[in-house]
């Protein structure tokens, strides 16, 4: 009987590996082996990926792919059911848990591609065969290869089912690529295929399905012992993405040593997996299952607390009764398509879907192309699915025409604003997300000396330079993020998950640099941290303005700025300090009067900033910024425009003016731009005609 120590009730899971007789590889190109003979190492059975049950309910459910994506497999598996290998208490198979083994083979099959069957061990056993309490079901990779033909990386292991799939060529030949446990005494098994377990009962094809993914290559071959981490050399495909919360590889650590421990059990701000195709499809590095102490869930597990409950829950560690995962979700195929599958089925992208204004009484038709906002490495644009989900304002009269574009024909007589989640969804089953806010209003106009021309042309509607709601890839062309003061390390302005004016991110002050800081942490000291966005050009506008949310929380003497800059060195604009911890929404900054400046219109360079500044370390958190839009209008003005709503401020704001904020590293005591305005807990002091000015030096030679 195998022993195999654990903790009851949580899933446990260790990669399948053993040590190489080769030395640790470098992280270089390595030499050409596109010729040499593969070098396989066979997994170790007893280090088998093993699932624990849990007692708890929790009413979950993850849809499969659609019936048209499951009849258009990729992928052959082939299943033997109880052959020599597995032992030899083995007891029949019952045919419905076969035909739910064979649904779960199916799914994978219409998410991967390869031109190898992978062929499934598939034992049937009593719970007696492994001295473990309440386990479930435990699979592993018979054999891991390197530096086969197409290899990626060299000196790196990929499990044998992908790495014939890299090779196109059947590596270990008879052999199979994947061995599987399943308990077969336990009578709370729920086998149908339909994905609507009991209260009372264990889904089997999401037990299934969890299983041939870590076969298939989801772990490293990480442990802690004694304090000690190490990474067994070769690392495996799966390691070569794996990093702590500050970014450092976790290749990059002494190995073995305690540093790399700690770091294992989360004490280096968690570990992450940071694929490029993963962190589109979360928004950020997906983070990994890293208690502390370490035990034998950890690392080869998505993060419970984060994706418990949502469409990427299946490689969580915990699985609980009336829950039903049938699909990996758009962050797991990620890391599949990051550690080599291909034709793994990503989730389309669709963001920065503008905001919509419009006078009472007025409608847009085709306001909105989902096409243009909508992106799929797989999928046509007309092979997408777009819906309208979630709650929002009837008499807005948003709808879908022709499944592409959005028309809004809101009630007569209706004001009010309401936002707009629309859904792109693939034949795959997999969707994401963006929300954009309708806003009816009535206008007030303030009349003009304007000088019409012949023609009196009717005024021209907005165009939109930029929007920024933080929900795709960040920062995208246009904005830079930069600390200009470095005295206490790195930190700027970072798309991060903390805190959102709507959706689900924003950009926080101190998000990202040299340390990912937690969510909520107090802000570092001695941080100018800058997020710019342009040059664009306002030499044939009438009109122009940034609209954008924000939320500051700060202490004497730290401040939050916004401004717009006509040389990118001298920015003139507006600056809090205090405590301002609810959202102001829709804060209209008027680049045609902009404070201690002026019109910035006929300007051919135009550029808009958010900068943040502390001084000593305190309690508190710094600056958010949200749905950020930039627009402006072009031709004769023939009617009157409206004025921009005064900033949205409570009685208890303080209200000055005239100061410039400059882009420059100079100590804090002699910047001339910065003055004590307020102590601890005092009310949000607002500056209205503000400057700060930015390093006068290059910006091809910033850091």
């Amino acid at each position: 009987m195998q022993q195999l120590a654990v903790r009851p009730l949580v899933l446990v899971g260790v990669v399948v590996l053993v040590l190489a007789s080769a030395a640790a590889p470098t992280r270089g190109t390595g030499p050409d082996v596109s010729k040499a003979e593969p070098e396989a190492l066979p997994s170790m059975q007893g280090r088998r990926i093993v699932r624990i049950a849990n007692d708890r309910t929790s009413t979950h459910r993850v849809p499969p792919p659609s019936l048209s994506a499951l009849s258009a497999q990729s992928t052959t598996f082939d299943v033997l059911w109880n052959p020599a290998p597995c032992p030899d208490e083995a007891m029949p198979w019952p045919q419905d848990a076969k035909d739910a083994f064979l649904y779960a083979t199916q799914i994978w099959g219409s998410l991967i591609h390869s031109s190898q069957a992978i062929v499934v061990i598939a034992c049937w056993l009593p719970e007696s065969t492994w001295d473990v309490d309440n386990w479930i079901g435990g699979a592993m990779a018979l054999n891991l290869y390197q530096d086969f033909p197409n290899a990626p990386i060299p000196g790196t292991l990929y499990p044998v089912a992908l790495a014939n799939a890299l090779a196109e060529d059947d590596l270990n030949g008879d052999r199979a690529e994947i061995d599987g446990w399943f308990n077969g005494e336990r009578d709370d098994w729920y086998l149908g295929t339909d994905g609507n377990p009991p209260p009372d009962e264990l889904d089997f094809v999401s037990l299934v399905l969890h299983e041939l993914g870590h076969g298939l290559g989801f772990g490293g071959r990480a442990g802690v012992t004694a304090g000690l981490g190490a990474i067994d050399p070769p690392p495996a495909a799966y390691d070569r993405l794996t990093e702590d919360g500050t970014g450092t590889a976790l290749l990059d650590y002494a190995n073995p040593s305690a540093a790399l421990g700690d770091a294992l059990s989360g004490g280096a701000g968690g570990v992450f997996f940071d694929g490029p195709q993963a962190t589109g499809a979360h928004g950020g590095p997906v983070k990994l299952y890293a208690p502390n102490p370490w035990n034998v869930s950890s690392y080869s597990h998505v993060d419970e607390q984060t994706f418990n409950n949502t469409p990427n829950s299946l490689m969580t560690p915990i699985q609980n009764n009336d829950e039903s995962e049938h699909h990996p979700g758009p962050v797991t195929l990620g890391m599949f398509a990051d550690m080599g599958w291909g034709s793994v089925n990503a989730a389309p992208a669709i963001s920065a879907l503008p905001d919509q204004i419009l006078a009472v009484g007025g409608t847009r038709d085709n306001a909105i192309d989902l096409w243009a906002y909508t992106s799929d490495g797989q999928t046509a644009d007309d092979g997408l699915v777009f819906s309208i989900v979630g709650s929002l304002h009837p008499d807005a009269g948003v709808s879908l025409d022709d499944n592409r574009y959005i028309d809004i024909f809101p009630t007569a007589g209706w004001l009010g604003e309401t936002d707009v989640t629309i859904r792109a969804t693939d034949p795959g089953a997999l969707s994401s997300t963006d929300t954009f806010r309708v806003t009816v209003t009535e206008l007030t106009f303030n009349y003009l000396p304007l000088v019409l021309g012949e023609s009196g042309a009717e005024p021209p509607d907005w165009i939109t330079i930029v929007t920024e709601d933080f929900e795709g890839s960040f920062p995208a062309t246009g904005w830079q993020v930069v600390d200009e003061n470095d005295d206490g390390g790195l930190f700027h302005w970072g798309k991060r998950d903390c805190r959102a004016s709507r959706g689900s991110h924003s950009a926080w002050s101190v998000g990202e640099g040299d340390t990912r800081l937690t969510c909520a942490s107090d802000t570092p000291g001695d941080v100018f941290s800058w997020m710019v966005y342009g040059p664009f050009s306002l030499v044939d506008a009438t009109a122009a303005e940034l609209i954008f949310d924000w939320w500051s929380d700060t202490e004497n003497p730290d401040e939050f700025f916004y401004g717009a800059s006509a040389d990118d060195y001298n920015y003139h604009g507006v600056h809090a300090a205090g405590d301002h911890t609810s959202w102001t929404t829709g804060e209209v900054f008027d680049l045609s009067a902009v404070p201690s400046f002026g019109s910035l219109l006929g300007e051919d360079q135009v550029w808009i900033g958010f900068v943040f500044e502390s001084g000593s370390p305190g309690d508190v958190e710094g600056a958010y910024v949200d749905n950020v839009l930039v627009r402006k209008k072009i031709g004769s003005l023939s009617t009157p425009e409206a004025s921009p709503p005064a900033h949205r401020l409570s009685p208890s704001h303080v209200v000055s003016s005239a100061v410039e904020k400059s882009r420059r590293a100079q100590p804090r005591s002699t910047r001339p731009w910065h003055h004590d305005c307020c102590a601890e807990n005092d009310p949000v002091v607002i500056s209205s005609a503000f400057e700060k000015s930015r390093p006068a030096q290059p910006r091809s030679t910033r850091p």
